[in-house]
């Protein structure tokens, strides 16, 4: 069965945000590279390509604080 969308969910998600701040290193992009069979070849100031900036900004979490679907709970997430 897949699950349908509710619009006054979806409706609550408008207008917020979240921000975070990250040092951006080289490490992750090089390990993302090699993944993909590729000698590393990025260097400080290359643009990322699309979707990589996924590789920083990771949030943590205790094992105690997730939820059922692995991600943080309580008042500080960003979850319905």
């Amino acid at each position: 069965m897949q699950p349908t969308l509710d619009p006054e969910i979806l409706c609550q998600w408008v207008g917020r945000e979240e921000q975070q701040v990250d040092t951006l290193t080289l490490g992750p992009a090089n390990l993302m590279e090699m993944t993909l069979d590729r000698a590393p070849k990025l260097t400080h100031g290359d643009v990322l390509p699309p979707l990589w900036h996924w590789l920083y900004f990771l949030r943590s979490a205790r094992l105690s604080a997730l939820g059922r679907e692995g991600i943080p709970h309580g008042a500080d997430s960003f979850r319905l």
